[in-house]
């Protein structure tokens, strides 16, 4: 299956929510943040759920606020279907450093997003931003 890369569209958030949720569905990190669904099913069940909705509302919302975030999608040649993405976030200087240590915080100023479990993403993720900070600074 010969594949290519290239940019992400508003288009095809739907279908990246779709491939992460299938991925990671069994994954108890992401199921305590909100980005899948806290429940077992068919791919059809965890599309139909509400937090599908929220994440893409989520990705949406942020498409042009967020100018640290990038999105690539790796596309099979045969089918034009996208089988895969990447999403990373890039900080340049001091401007870039002030945007992520707020993206960082783990006290009462942590962003939770829209539909996540609060309790469950203060924990994982908050877990997770310290040991991040502990690395990078």
């Amino acid at each position: 299956m010969p594949i290519h890369i290239e940019p992400i569209t508003q288009a095809d958030i739907p279908r990246m929510v779709d491939i992460q949720q299938i991925t990671m569905g069994a994954s108890a990190f992401f199921r305590s943040t909100g980005d899948v669904p806290n429940i077992d099913g068919t791919p059809e069940e965890v599309s139909a759920s509400p937090c599908r909705t929220n994440k893409i509302s989520r990705v949406l919302d942020n498409w042009e606020k967020d100018p640290t975030c990038y999105f690539l999608k790796a596309v099979d040649e045969d089918s034009g279907e996208m089988v895969a993405f990447a999403k990373w976030h890039v900080y340049h200087g001091e401007e870039g450093m002030k945007e992520w240590r707020a993206s960082v915080r783990t006290d009462e100023g942590m962003k939770v997003p829209l539909g996540a479990n609060e309790e469950g993403f203060r924990f994982c993720k908050g877990k997770l931003l310290e040991k991040r900070r502990v690395f990078f600074g």
